[in-house]
């Protein structure tokens, strides 16, 4: 299983295809898929996508289908409270465009008594992004 995300996964599965050994291409990253100028580095493997809008794009962008396997993730693990506690705020990570960064924030303006937080995860240059810091700095607090 080759876990995708950088652009060196690409080349890893290049080499595992070309060597003849069966191996799965994990899609849980759309900017890198995104990027790629070769698709052909990943011909032979098998594809595996962490959703159905993922396995999508990969369909859109490769031609190709993919099993979507959700991640496995122990909840206990990752559990920050023992009891439910009450909201404070809705939270929004990663204001893009395809993930309805316009739509969070039309909400937020147009409910000023809910509280929203807007977190930024993934790195890079947005102008999409930087539009929205620009708009939310008239926006009041």
């Amino acid at each position: 299983m080759i876990a995708g995300g950088t652009n060196e996964s690409f080349e890893l599965a290049a080499q595992s295809a070309r060597t003849g050994l069966h191996s799965i291409y994990y899609f849980h990253d759309l900017v890198t898929l995104r990027r790629l100028q070769t698709p052909e580095l990943l011909a032979g493997l098998a594809l595996v996508a962490n959703s159905a809008y993922t396995a999508g794009v990969v369909r859109e962008i490769l031609g190709r289908e993919c099993v979507v396997i959700p991640p496995l993730i122990d909840r206990a693990a990752y559990r920050t409270m023992s009891a439910p506690r009450e909201r404070r705020h809705v939270t929004m990570v990663n204001p893009r465009r395809v993930k309805g960064g316009q739509t969070a924030f039309e909400l937020a303006q147009a409910c000023p008594d809910i509280p929203f937080v807007f977190i930024e995860a993934w790195g890079g240059d947005n102008a999409y992004v930087q539009s929205l810091r620009v708009a939310a700095r008239d926006y009041p607090t």
